[in-house]
């Protein structure tokens, strides 16, 4: 059984909103769920998320099976400052088990806090940005209280840039850099969906204390108007226009600062590809973006398609 939905609601002056995601494949002993409240009566919107996320049957890189458990509360609020910037801060609560079949357990229990800062000037007609920018810049500190055995800071930085060629093409630039210090250092994985794509995500020789990517994308329409309305079945999808995407990705991963010293061309992660966005509405109101990407990897050829919800960025 594979299984998969998500439900929205509000009350009349949206001051409550709440959403639900579950998927669920019997196959594979796989669920995930999200539950998202947000309270948005007042300048600043209070919010929390719940989330968890259960797979059996796994493998890791030593070919040990194991079972994996991940939960997670969210609580925090995001003040906007004015119409350009906000200010965010959360409260992080995640417990994760990894259960193997030799009876060795791994529990990791994360209390953390987050304060991110976001300066969004991007801009556009109707479906999609073509001009402005996206800033971020953010700390998350992991603290041994309350239960948690962590302790490290990791700190992010988002630039995004658009390029405007005509009213509904453009150009868009960006770059993204991840940190971690401290006593359990985070790794992290700049390859695949979200990073540099042509590439397996979620391998652990992968991942990096320090990571450093960007992409270069071309976004310009092929149907400006589908308009076609798929009536016959429930929820109705209305299919509005489609663009295609030319992209380039690259990036680098490095644990000392020595490696960023020495590297070379040849250390880079990269790959090149082109893709579609379908931009439809489900019951004539909500906007989704089926996306579809066929990446190749410079290095051996190597090439992978994908299919998400996006855009990425």
């Amino acid at each position: 059984l594979f299984w998969w939905n998500y439900w929205q609601a509000s009350d009349m002056l949206a001051y409550h909103n709440l959403a639900f995601m579950l998927s669920y494949n019997s196959g594979r002993n796989y669920l995930n769920y999200t539950l998202n409240y947000a309270f948005q009566k007042y300048r600043p919107t209070f919010y929390a998320q719940f989330s968890g996320y259960m797979q059996d049957e796994l493998t890791n890189s030593l070919n040990l099976e194991y079972d994996e458990r991940r939960f997670a509360e969210i609580f925090g609020l995001s003040y906007p400052l004015d119409r350009h910037n906000r200010i965010d801060c959360l409260t992080l609560f995640r417990n994760e088990r990894d259960m193997y079949s030799t009876g060795q357990k791994d529990i990791t229990k994360t209390r953390a806090f987050q304060i991110s800062y976001r300066r969004d000037t991007k801009n556009g007609v109707y479906l999609t940005a073509n001009r402005g920018s996206v800033l971020e810049l953010s700390q998350l500190k992991a603290l041994e209280k309350w239960g948690g055995n962590e302790s490290y800071d990791a700190y992010l930085l988002e630039l995004i840039k658009y390029f405007p060629l005509s009213k509904t093409s453009t150009l868009v630039g960006r770059l993204f850099g991840k940190v971690s210090g401290g006593k359990n250092n985070l790794t992290f994985d700049f390859r695949g969906i979200g990073g540099v794509r042509g590439f397996q995500r979620g391998l652990d020789k992968n991942k990096t204390r320090r990571i450093i990517f960007g992409n270069l994308e071309l976004r310009t329409p092929v149907i400006k108007d589908i308009n076609y309305y798929m009536w016959y079945m429930f929820p109705d999808f209305y299919f509005k226009t489609v663009y295609f995407k030319f992209f380039i990705d690259s990036g680098y991963g490095f644990d000392k600062s020595d490696e960023i010293r020495n590297w070379k061309i040849s250390d880079l992660s990269a790959s090149i590809g082109f893709g579609f966005n379908i931009y439809t509405f489900v019951l004539q109101t909500f906007k989704m973006v089926l996306s579809f990407d066929y990446a190749f990897r410079t290095s051996d050829g190597g090439k992978i398609f994908y299919f998400y919800f996006g855009p990425l960025f």
